[in-house]
């Protein structure tokens, strides 16, 4: 393992993750086989995470999907235990519920682009007596879907507003006072040129980011004051300064006034190039069109696919490095200096798990604070191969 630096935290920062920081925890679904790529999709909000399993069989039929809730116990990380398991009542063979999962509050959406590639992205909500083995309350579909959009292909959630993202854009769902049973498309961001918008996307509260493959940019959309509607008026554009050909927008997160964006393709050329991640933060005035703010990288690794997932909460950002380790993987924990994000190669912590070649540790990433939630979808579990585990890591 890497060493530890904390030359820019602040002094309490550094003692507190410097003397207690390690693994939590390692999720593994209580049914798990082989093959079903547990951690494939991982999603935190405040006590629960949600962990998607792309391949998970079904009734005897392979890659259906499913996603497993994770709850934190009183006592912390450590003693967490599966408390669900969330499947499709429409499921069939190559269905992939769980290829992208997000989650909010009591609400769970989970995208499922395996079959048709255009839908439907499955929506849970928690019953009162708590999370529970259940199939999906509500499902999503574009009003102009075709079997090439990969909709489902991310899904991101902020309150009432689930944003699903596509190849020819991002798709807004707004809840309706009777519940998600009865929603229908409220929207369709678009940028207004054939670009692609939309594969990956982000929320919060009243910002949506989403990818721009064919710029190698972000667009970020504010809702107008009248609510979503049909728009391409995004309110910036963001791009890397310094990223030609190098995946960026792959991954996306959005906290208070900062946007992260990964470009794991970033500084190479070869299959597996060092990648890179890109911080913006939001200017006193709003958002407007702009390069980044500060740039994150790991010297000494010419192979890691920094950024193929990337998650941030506060001041702590997480970045997935999948190729790794000679695809073993890892992901690094980054924290801002007081004074703001500045462009550096000093992470906080490297995280590792396994020692098996092609276990893509760090494929999903999630983040709440300084605590980081890794998945690791080809894991071997035992004599079950790529059944796949999510790991918690924190203070």
């Amino acid at each position: 393992m890497n060493p530890v630096h904390f030359s820019d935290l602040p002094a309490a920062a550094q003692t507190k993750l410097s003397g207690a920081f390690g693994q939590l925890a390692e999720l593994t679904a209580s049914d798990g086989g082989p093959v079903s790529f547990f951690g494939y999709s991982i999603a935190v909000s405040g006590s629960t995470v949600a962990v998607g399993a792309d391949l998970d069989p079904a009734n005897g039929a392979s890659a259906v999907g499913a996603v497993y809730v994770f709850v934190k116990a009183g006592s912390g990380w450590e003693n967490m235990t599966q408390v669900a398991k969330l499947t499709p009542s429409d499921g069939v063979a190559g269905t992939e519920m769980g290829i992208s999962v997000a989650i909010s509050g009591d609400t769970i959406v989970a995208g499922a682009s395996g079959l048709s590639e255009s839908g439907p992205v499955y929506v849970f909500v928690k019953p009162p007596g708590g999370w529970t083995d259940m199939t999906q309350t509500a499902e999503l579909s574009p009003t102009d879907g075709s079997s090439a959009d990969v909709f489902g292909n991310s899904v991101a959630l902020s309150g009432d507003t689930i944003v699903v993202g596509s190849a020819i854009g991002a798709y807004v769902y707004v809840r309706p006072p009777a519940g998600w049973v009865d929603a229908t498309q409220t929207a369709k961001l678009s940028d207004g040129v054939a670009d692609e918008l939309g594969p990956w996307v982000t929320i919060q509260g009243d910002i949506v980011a989403a990818t721009a493959l064919e710029s190698g940019s972000v667009c970020v959309f504010a809702k107008p004051p009248g609510g979503w509607t049909n728009t391409s008026a995004f309110i910036a554009r963001l791009s890397p300064s310094d990223g030609a050909d190098s995946q960026f927008g792959l991954s996306l997160g959005i906290s208070g006034r900062t946007i992260v964006v990964g470009a794991p393709r970033a500084h190479g050329t070869g299959q597996s190039p060092p990648g890179a991640v890109y911080v913006y933060e939001e200017p006193t005035s709003g958002w407007v069109s702009a390069t980044e703010t500060a740039e994150l990288t790991v010297v000494g690794q010419p192979t890691e696919e920094l950024g193929y997932s990337v998650g941030v909460s506060g001041n702590f950002i997480v970045a997935g490095a999948p190729d790794a380790r000679g695809g073993m993987g890892a992901a690094y924990l980054y924290s801002a200096p007081a004074g703001g994000w500045v462009t550096t190669s000093s992470y906080v912590k490297r995280v590792t798990a396994g020692s098996s070649p092609n276990e893509v540790f760090g494929l999903s990433t999630a983040i709440n604070g300084p605590t980081i939630f890794i998945g690791a979808p080809l894991l071997n579990i035992g004599y079950n191969i790529e059944q796949g585990a999510a790991f918690v890591f924190g203070p």
